[in-house]
């Protein structure tokens, strides 16, 4: 537990960690958004007062948690290598199973060895580095993490209003930044702010080597690295990004055909082809046993994982997988979309933090249905097709809603779980509606 110093001191930190990251983009954002620079100022401020709270939550109000398992170890990680600088490298690579043996004191007052994966023994060592730049500071560190996931969501949103010119930026920047969930468990020493950060810096890398062809060392190196360590960290963040992007880029680049002949045939010809994969895919797979075989293994392990967060919670959820096969996970797809998305329901709030999120997810359902009704089904098939930046913020949440939505089992763990997709969701509802707003706005200019 943080000692008084560290709440003292927590201000200071976060006054440095504000103006740092202020005069590193105060020229890029007053360059190339300048009506922006005051909100920026304002979401990163709400940002670092998120990250107090979280750990504030997490030391008050649970009195447990990943936050506290990985400030405590990183203290004794650093120990270590304070201690012995000469086996710094060496600690520093240590396997899972090798950090047990090493750190077997720590680990057993825990009592789940399990816990100790691949992908937690990466985050303790993260946490150990980012110590290093907050006097080992629980807040420090939970105050840098939240400023890096705002970092990320602000390239994120450049790669968004690069396709989108014409809309208010405005609406659409607080729309990604602003959600209440994204804002507040996108803050602090936990494991999604650090994996949102990677996943918006791969994406503003990718977005700037195929899409906008500006080809350099820093970024192929860039995207080799974030690539790497997302995939030890949320390797199924990876599973959304790769064919929603690459669905993007094949229809930015079918779009920049001048022969609208050419062009419509080669779209119609694809849609026909994804639609015809659709359907006999589950057929071939079913017929031939390899439904099963390819994806058993892993969806057993969501079955017990899904039934195992219900089982252990008072808001838990289950979703019907009737087998472990991938046909069975299509099935349970559309439901598992809803639960991402817009549960839990107001009725369903058990816990103040529930209820929190369920007042989210009640907005999120309004404007949706707004979204529909305002901008009409042919208007957003006819932006889907028109602009591909659309294509991917739809496939993405909806991979991603389907991964999460069947793998969280109760609404504890689901209101963390889901805020990767939500900004994603954000830019493509709100982004609809404000090229809709934008196109009446024109008309009525003329």
């Amino acid at each position: 537990m943080p000692g008084i110093l560290q709440y003292a001191t927590a201000p200071l930190l976060g006054v440095v960690y504000f103006l740092a990251i202020i005069i590193l983009f105060r020229r890029s954002i007053l360059r190339e958004h300048p009506d922006l620079y005051g909100l920026f100022k304002y979401g990163l401020f709400l940002k670092l007062i998120s990250s107090f709270l979280v750990e504030i939550v997490y030391i008050h109000y649970y009195g447990y948690g990943d936050t506290l398992v990985y400030y405590r170890e990183a203290t004794f990680f650093i120990n270590q290598l304070i201690e012995q600088p000469q086996d710094f490298i060496h600690l520093f690579n240590l396997t899972p199973e090798e950090y047990k043996i090493v750190f077997a004191d720590i680990i057993k007052e825990n009592s789940l060895m399990a816990y100790y994966n691949e992908s937690t023994v990466r985050m303790i060592k993260i946490s150990a580095f980012m110590s290093l730049f907050s006097f080992n500071s629980l807040f420090g560190i939970g105050m840098l993490y939240g400023s890096l996931c705002y970092i990320g969501l602000w390239y994120f949103f450049r790669v968004i209003a690069y396709h989108l010119k014409s809309i208010n930026l405005k609406y659409l920047f607080a729309a990604i930044v602003f959600l209440p969930s994204v804002m507040f468990w996108g803050s602090g020493l936990l494991k999604e702010p650090i994996a949102i950060f990677l996943l918006c810096l791969i994406v503003y890398h990718l977005h700037k080597l195929v899409i906008r062809r500006k080809f350099n060392f820093v970024s192929i190196l860039a995207v080799v690295l974030l690539v790497g360590l997302l995939a030890k960290l949320k390797s199924f963040y990876l599973i959304a990004l790769y064919p929603s992007f690459i669905i993007f880029v094949f229809f930015h680049y079918v779009n920049s055909i001048h022969s609208n002949l050419f062009r419509r045939s080669i779209k119609l010809l694809s849609l026909a082809f994804a639609t015809l994969i659709l359907l006999a895919l589950p057929v071939i797979l079913v017929t031939t046993g390899l439904d099963e075989k390819i994806m058993g293994s892993t969806i057993e392990y969501i079955i017990s994982h899904n039934e195992n967060l219900s089982s252990n919670s008072g808001s838990g959820y289950s979703l019907e997988l009737s087998s472990p096969s991938l046909t069975s996970l299509v099935g349970a797809a559309p439901e598992a979309i809803v639960v991402t998305l817009f549960r839990p329901f107001l009725w369903e709030s058990t816990k103040v933090v529930i209820l929190i999120s369920a007042i989210e997810s009640f907005f999120i359902t309004i404007l949706t249905l707004i979204f529909i009704f305002k901008v009409g089904i042919l208007t957003i098939l006819r932006n889907f097709l028109k602009h591909p930046i659309f294509q991917f913020l739809f496939f993405f949440t909806i991979a991603f809603a389907i991964i999460v939505g069947v793998s969280s089992g109760n609404f504890g763990a689901l209101v963390r779980y889901k805020i990767p997709c939500l900004p994603f969701y954000m830019a493509f509802v709100v982004g609809s509606i404000l090229l809709k707003n934008a196109r009446i706005e024109k008309k009525t200019s003329l």
